[in-house]
């Protein structure tokens, strides 16, 4: 079974009902999952960065507020929908561990190993992105993890296709876990081939609404795009198929089908 994770991100807009209509759209695609992210930019920067950088500064504007947290769990329970928050500062463990089902952690802190420890004492599962480390630091996190979903993914936005590295998958499956790919291509070409071709089993997927006005659409997957997608992987029988008869289908002596036998 796939796990499609919706990452909405900061798509929500500091809106609680766009929040709430974004998971509403999630589980009509059929998501397993939603996740969100906890972060202050207070925390995340310097504050002589932020001096020099109002960008920066501005985007306060996407932090997700605490008393949140309670309704977006209210939300996801009336949709049967689990629920992932990413946690961008240290802090940010104990305030969401009361209401989550998993906890991800960034691959910007896969490194970062008093956030690993603290996410791994809160006895929730942990899904971690690698996409910035190397094959040696992506053993040391896999031990220092234990039984835990390492997900690959490529640190871009949006990531162009050709630089999707789906191979690193193959690494990740060699070390005995569960192992899957956070997306922002938005090709359904390339998680197509991450499920099928390298047995990625946990997928996810930035998510904006169809009006494509969250503050992260640029690599976010709409509904009606990812809802084919779902769809696909959801069906018993993903790819019509067929068996073929050798006998019928495999030219005789003359050159003609079928061979001589089956005539």
């Amino acid at each position: 079974m796939i796990h499609f994770s919706c990452e909405l991100c900061s798509n929500h807009n500091q809106s609680l009902e766009r929040c709430h209509t974004l998971i509403d759209a999630a589980a009509a695609v059929g998501a397993t999952s939603v996740k969100l992210q906890l972060f202050r930019i207070a925390e995340l920067y310097a504050p002589s960065v932020l001096a020099k950088r109002p960008e920066l500064a501005a985007r306060t504007s996407q932090e997700m507020p605490l008393d949140w947290l309670a309704p977006i769990r209210a939300h996801c329970n009336k949709h049967s929908l689990l629920l992932g928050i990413t946690p961008c500062y240290l802090g940010a463990v104990a305030q969401i561990t009361p209401y989550v089902d998993y906890i991800k952690i960034a691959a910007y802190d896969a490194n970062w190993r008093a956030l690993l420890d603290a996410a791994l004492a809160s006895g929730k599962p942990l899904v971690v992105s690698t996409g910035l480390l190397n094959a040696y630091e992506i053993v040391q996190l896999a031990d220092h993890v234990g039984d835990q979903t390492l997900l690959h993914t490529v640190s871009m936005y949006p990531t162009p296709a050709s630089r999707a590295n789906l191979a690193r998958l193959t690494y990740l499956s060699t070390l005995g876990r569960r192992f899957g790919y956070s997306d922002h291509t938005g090709s359904a070409a390339v998680v197509r081939r991450a499920i099928s071709h390298y047995g990625a089993t946990w997928i996810e997927t930035h998510f904006d609404l169809a009006d494509g006005a969250g503050a992260e659409t640029p690599h976010s997957w709409r509904p009606s795009a990812l809802r084919v997608l779902v769809d696909e992987f959801r069906a018993d029988e993903p790819w019509p198929s067929w068996e073929c008869d050798e006998r019928r289908y495999m030219r005789g002596r003359d050159g003609l089908r079928p061979r001589e036998e089956a005539r």
